[in-house]
């Protein structure tokens, strides 16, 4: 470390906590007692204070084709327009939503990015035409400016990737473990953290990085919980519950999900957090089972049978559990370890949910 062992232990915490929180993270690799200085209580307090979080916004989608937005500031609903009908899918990275619409002359889908809180949008060139995938992310480096769309092609070997600095999409093949292994129940566990996917790997259930800058793919060295379950049955219906991967607040792997248990529920919403040290991943929180049977009993109230689709979404400090045909969903504040609800409006259907850090300096 040089001269840094030299320096108080206060003025070595003043520094580091200038640095951002996914800088932090890396730096905790280096020694033991960055580490320990990084993982404090007032480290972090300081952190929290020279780094003013943003107010995450949770979009879902309406039933005439709309977009909803949440504000976490005011805990309010606004009107967002959508660059077009007909969105079936949407990804978000540093201020930027990339959207996927679908007409019957263009099965493979048109993409749209742009800024919600500037209402500027770019339609993107299409990607291969033999393109099917239903696993794809973004990335934004906001210091460069540079955005991109990774498809991650479970069928074919290979993965679509759209540069905004070249504005075209390249191909890049998978190594051969990966090929034709993304399996489509795991379709919306991938996430971005910086410059770095996180996705699942459907053959092995297995995680798994790819770092778009160097194009390298990485095994994560750690098995996914052994009691991780992607259905489950209540009062009749069939729980779909693919898992989902989300940054945390202090730039580290969450993992979102539910588990099988025993009695009336037989399943319930749990969140996780990567603990590479101790190469496990780690519970962090179990949703209170009167909250989760409240949002299942409003979904099955309102929706014809058989199938009732959950959805785990969340950035930083917020996370969501909700579940289609709901006009609620559980909300979960990690730094206060405190549970809750939003509530949904009448005109939403939830088939489509998103979390969103807004930002006018993001541009396309």
């Amino acid at each position: 470390m040089g001269g840094w062992n030299v320096l108080p232990d206060e003025i070595t915490e003043v520094v580091l906590a200038r640095l951002p929180m996914k800088e932090i993270s890396r730096l905790r690799t280096v020694c033991k007692e960055w580490n320990y200085t990084t993982n404090s209580s007032t480290f972090k307090l300081l952190h929290r204070q020279l780094h003013p979080r943003r107010h995450l916004w949770l979009f879902v989608s309406e039933q005439d084709f709309k977009l909803l937005a949440w504000k976490s500031s005011d805990c309010k609903w606004i009107d967002f327009k959508l660059p077009s009908f007909y969105v079936r899918n949407w990804v978000s990275a540093g201020g930027l939503v990339c959207v996927r619409c679908h007409w019957e002359e263009h099965r493979s889908g048109n993409f749209f990015v742009g800024n919600p809180l500037t209402g500027l949008w770019k339609e993107l060139p299409h990607p291969n035409e033999t393109s099917v995938s239903k696993t794809w992310v973004m990335t934004n480096d906001s210091a460069s400016k540079r955005y991109k769309i990774i498809l991650l092609q479970y069928t074919a070997g290979f993965i679509d990737v759209y540069d905004s600095k070249y504005a075209a999409w390249s191909q890049q093949r998978l190594p051969e473990y990966l090929q034709g292994a993304f399996d489509s129940a795991f379709s919306s566990s991938a996430t971005s953290i910086g410059e770095v996917v996180y996705c699942i790997h459907g053959a092995s259930s297995s995680a798994h990085t790819y770092d778009t800058h160097s194009n390298m793919w990485k095994q994560i060295q750690v098995a996914l919980p052994s009691d991780l379950a992607l259905q489950s049955w209540y009062q009749g219906f069939r729980l779909e519950m693919p898992p989902k991967f989300v940054e945390g607040p202090e730039g580290e792997i969450l993992l979102l999900g539910a588990v099988g248990c025993p009695g009336y529920l037989e399943c319930v919403g749990v969140i996780w957090k990567l603990e590479n040290v101790k190469k496990v991943w780690r519970e962090v929180a179990r949703a209170p089972s009167q909250l989760w049977m409240s949002m299942l009993e409003d979904a099955r109230e309102r929706r014809e049978p058989w199938l009732l689709p959950l959805r785990f979404v969340g950035q930083g400090n917020q996370i969501f559990l909700m579940t289609s045909g709901s006009l609620k969903a559980i909300t979960y504040n990690i730094e206060e370890e405190r549970w809750g609800w939003v509530d949904f409006p009448q005109s939403s259907n939830c088939l489509m949910s998103l979390c969103f850090n807004p930002s006018l300096q993001a541009k396309v």
